[in-house]
């Protein structure tokens, strides 16, 4: 089963990411250069790039599991409530998910799995939802199996214990859901103003070239197209970093 916090990129994701990433990067930079070689050498900036998709990647699968578990927190809160035990609680989960996420979803490829191994190999589900919890390397997640383990091992009222838990941890997360929308705008926001830039020398360059020439012709123009493109990156992941709340 997947680790949570790592993503390794599969062939065809890896030719997808080039394929976008570097005719991208080759046309921004003839867009501040109109040079052949800066349109061939700073594609080569992707390569070191990849790393900063597989941590996006890292960051939205993540965000998908979270979002996925607060939903099986309600299924869970209501199989509590009528007095059911885990395994059958997750048993029963299994639908609510099925018809939320549809079967290649994440969760319900892990609580399938987990539900399979109680049954067929008679695996403790103590040991598998740890096992689930440290892989998830979610927060939420693991406190939830902490306080399952902890009123397991100590013999107290798990249904109500559980019960209050989940309540607190789906609070949690709508805030968090909430927070994230709030943001998205921001976020949408950042990259319109990224790319008008981008667009407004492209428009210049079309209506108007006589008068940008001497951006690509002099080492003065030249130097300020750097800083420019500079300035435009470096405000770029600014606002992104800005927009970005870890919980």
């Amino acid at each position: 089963m997947p680790t949570y916090d790592r993503y390794v990129l599969s062939k065809q994701e890896k030719l997808r990411y080039f394929c976008i990433c570097c005719p991208l990067i080759s046309g921004i930079s003839y867009l501040f250069y109109h040079s052949i070689i800066f349109c061939i050498l700073l594609p080569l900036l992707s390569i070191p790039g990849q790393r900063k998709y597989e941590a996006y990647l890292i960051s939205r699968q993540k965000k998908e599991l979270s979002k996925q578990f607060r939903d099986l927190l309600y299924s869970l809160s209501a199989s509590f409530s009528a007095s059911k035990q885990m395994k059958e609680a997750l048993k029963e989960s299994l639908p609510v998910l099925l018809l939320l996420y549809g079967e290649n979803s994440l969760l319900i490829k892990e609580i399938s799995q987990i539900v399979r191994k109680m049954e067929e190999s008679r695996d403790s589900e103590e040991s598998l939802l740890s096992d689930f919890a440290e892989r998830s390397a979610d927060g939420e997640i693991q406190s939830f199996v902490d306080v399952y383990l902890i009123c397991r091992k100590s013999g107290g009222n798990l249904i109500q214990v559980i019960s209050k838990t989940v309540e607190v941890l789906i609070e949690k997360l709508d805030i968090t859901r909430e927070i994230q929308k709030m943001t998205a705008q921001k976020r949408f926001e950042s990259m319109i103003i990224t790319a008008i830039p981008l667009l407004m020398l492209l428009f210049l360059q079309c209506s108007s070239p006589d008068f940008t020439a001497v951006l690509y012709e002099t080492l003065a123009g030249r130097l300020l197209m750097t800083l420019a493109l500079l300035g435009t990156v470096v405000a770029s992941c600014w606002s992104r970093k800005i927009t970005e709340i870890d919980f």
